[in-house]
């Protein structure tokens, strides 16, 4: 190639070059432009899309808090002058309404398996965060997560793998017992995450259902995607759910296309599950109404989801300083007939 043609060849790439970086400014300034002359209730994007409108101003928000606990946030070393995660954990479960019982804590040799009852009857969580050196999990996608949440509802906790040593924490649930856990009919860390959910969503105004209702996930192929609904729509207004799964795992919620929640790549606890929360709404014409969980079966063997309803009073949602005590310990399942819908329901705004 002679000196000329590359010369050429250079100015063209220039050119494309300062072509390319006008087009990219000449988008960039149109963003700006819609964001800062339309609200997201009313934006409209150029190629026809509208974002959902919140039913009730804030709800989305108050249903996202319902993340459940995620120890694998907190996986490996953290940078100098970042929270520990240790701490950082416990806050979290504090902000929960779980106390801790510092008396009980102690050095776990791993794998680990209680041979007794650890918090004297009551329902609680194990913080169990590994020693240098040591680790807790040997699936090596986990290997370097340093901390596990175990639920606590009598002397059947463990934790089925690990090497070395690790410390444990131990938080109880005021006003849960093993007794109480038993009358529900609900499993040990199911009743945990309902709980961690009425805490979260009771520190935003929202009332919690005396009842839940049962959806069963028959057996299929091992990863196999599942959809549910609510098992019942208000007649007027917006009803708030609570869905916790049993031996199911990565769940997703949304209404009306709108992301409504995620639950922990495993659920949060050791035990296969998972906690999100989500929306029906009375049908107006406008949307489809209604709110719909997508999970995984894991192993394929099948799995069970609670459904829990909650209402709001007419403000909204607003955030208290701490969470009342649980009512998860008095939680029956409906039998016959239609879960019972608790009053006053979210009123949609138009």
């Amino acid at each position: 190639m002679s000196r000329g043609e590359a010369g050429k060849g250079t100015s063209r790439s220039r050119g494309i070059a300062i072509g390319v970086s006008f087009a990219l400014l000449c988008l960039g300034a149109l963003v700006l432009v819609l964001r800062t002359t339309h609200t997201i209730e009313n934006f409209r994007s150029p190629w026809g899309w509208t974002p959902p409108r919140e039913p009730v101003v804030g709800v989305f928000a108050a249903l996202r808090s319902v993340s459940g606990v995620c120890p694998g946030q907190s996986a490996g070393p953290t940078l100098p002058g970042a929270p520990d995660p240790p701490s950082d954990l416990a806050t979290r479960l504090g902000e929960l309404g779980l106390v801790e019982l510092p008396e009980a804590a102690e050095t776990l040799s791993l794998p680990w398996a209680a041979n007794r009852s650890l918090l004297d009857g009551a329902c609680g969580l194990a913080l169990i965060n590994a020693d240098p050196g040591s680790r807790l999990f040997a699936d090596p996608s986990r290997r370097y997560r340093m901390l596990a949440v175990v639920s606590v509802c009598d002397a059947g906790a463990s934790l089925s793998s690990g090497a070395g040593t690790a410390r444990a924490r131990y938080f109880a649930l005021p006003g849960l017992s093993a007794d109480a856990r038993a009358a529900t009919g609900l499993s040990g860390p199911s009743l945990l995450r309902m709980a961690i959910a009425e805490a979260a969503l009771s520190r935003r105004g929202f009332v919690p259902g005396r009842r839940y209702a049962v959806e069963t996930v028959a057996p299929a192929t091992a990863g196999a995607t599942h959809v549910l609904s609510p098992p019942a729509t208000p007649s007027s207004g917006c009803v708030a759910w609570v869905a916790v799964g049993e031996g199911l795992s990565d769940a997703n919620s949304s209404f009306e296309g709108q992301p409504t929640g995620s639950s922990c790549a495993e659920g949060g606890l050791e035990e296969p599950g998972f906690v999100v929360a989500l929306l029906s709404c009375a049908s107006t014409g406008a949307g489809i109404g209604t709110g719909e969980v997508s999970f995984f079966d894991p192993d394929g063997d099948g799995g069970r989801v609670y459904f829990r309803p909650f209402g709001i009073s007419s403000v909204g949602p607003r955030l208290q300083t701490s969470a009342p005590a649980t009512t998860v310990g008095g939680l029956r399942e409906i039998s016959g007939g239609s879960i019972p819908l608790p009053t006053p329901a979210l009123r949609r705004e138009p």
